[in-house]
C-alpha cells in the first residue's frame, strides 16, 4: 500500500462560538468535542479541512478559533482553513460552509478532494452530509460528537438553541429543508 492510499481527508463543520463570563469569544463546547474527535482519529499523513464559517461578533472567524486550538494541541494532522481573500458574506450556514469551501479549493487546485470524513454535532449529521454531497464533495462517513464536561460558556445569541438537544433537532430539520430549497439558487454561481 502506498502512501498517498493511507492519506485520509476528514472535514470539520463549524460548531459555533461561545462567550465566557468576561464576554470573551471562544470555540463552543460542540465545537470543541468535534476537533477532539477529528484529532483521536487523525494521523500525521491526514488533512483536516476547518469549513469556513461566521466571526458571531468576534475578532476572527469560528474556523480561525478552531485552527488555533488544533495547533495549541499539537494535532498531527495538516489543519487548513481557506484563503483570507475568499469573501465570507452575511451569515454562512452549513451549505455555504460546503460551498465557500468547495471555490477555495477550486482556487487552489484542490478540487476535487476525493473521499472525506466528515465531523460536526451529532444533531448536525444529516444536514451537513446533504449539505456537502449536493456541493459535489464524496462524503464516505460522518462521525459525530457530544459536548462532554462543560467548561461554562454560553452559545452566541444566535445559536442559542444548541443548549436545547430536541430544539437543534428542530432546528436542523428546518435549516436542512432551507438549504435543500436554496441549492439550486447557489448551484448557478459554483
Amino acid at each position: 500500500m502506498d502512501k498517498r492510499s493511507r492519506m485520509r481527508t476528514f472535514i470539520v463543520v463549524s460548531e459555533g462560538l461561545a462567550l465566557d463570563s468576561r464576554g470573551a469569544y471562544h470555540a463552543s463546547d460542540h465545537y470543541l468535542a468535534a476537533l477532539d474527535l477529528v484529532m483521536e482519529f487523525s494521523s500525521p499523513s491526514d488533512t483536516i479541512y476547518l469549513a469556513p464559517a461566521n466571526r458571531f461578533g468576534a475578532h476572527q472567524a469560528e474556523d480561525l478559533f478552531a485552527r488555533d486550538y488544533l495547533l495549541s494541541r499539537h494535532c498531527p494532522a495538516q489543519v487548513e482553513v481557506i484563503s483570507p481573500e475568499i469573501p465570507r458574506r452575511g451569515y454562512l450556514d452549513t451549505l455555504d460552509n460546503a460551498h465557500v469551501l468547495k471555490m477555495d479549493l477550486m482556487r487552489k487546485g484542490r478540487w476535487p478532494l476525493g473521499s472525506v470524513t466528515l465531523v460536526c454535532n451529532r444533531p448536525h449529521r444529516l444536514r451537513s452530509r446533504l449539505m456537502f454531497r449536493l456541493c459535489g464533495y464524496e462524503v464516505s462517513e460522518v462521525r459525530t460528537s457530544r459536548a462532554g464536561e462543560r467548561s461554562g460558556t454560553r452559545m452566541v445569541g444566535r445559536l442559542w438553541f444548541y443548549e436545547i438537544p430536541v430544539l437543534q433537532y428542530f432546528y436542523e430539520l428546518l435549516a436542512t429543508a432551507y438549504g435543500c430549497f436554496r441549492f439550486p439558487f447557489l448551484k448557478d454561481q459554483m
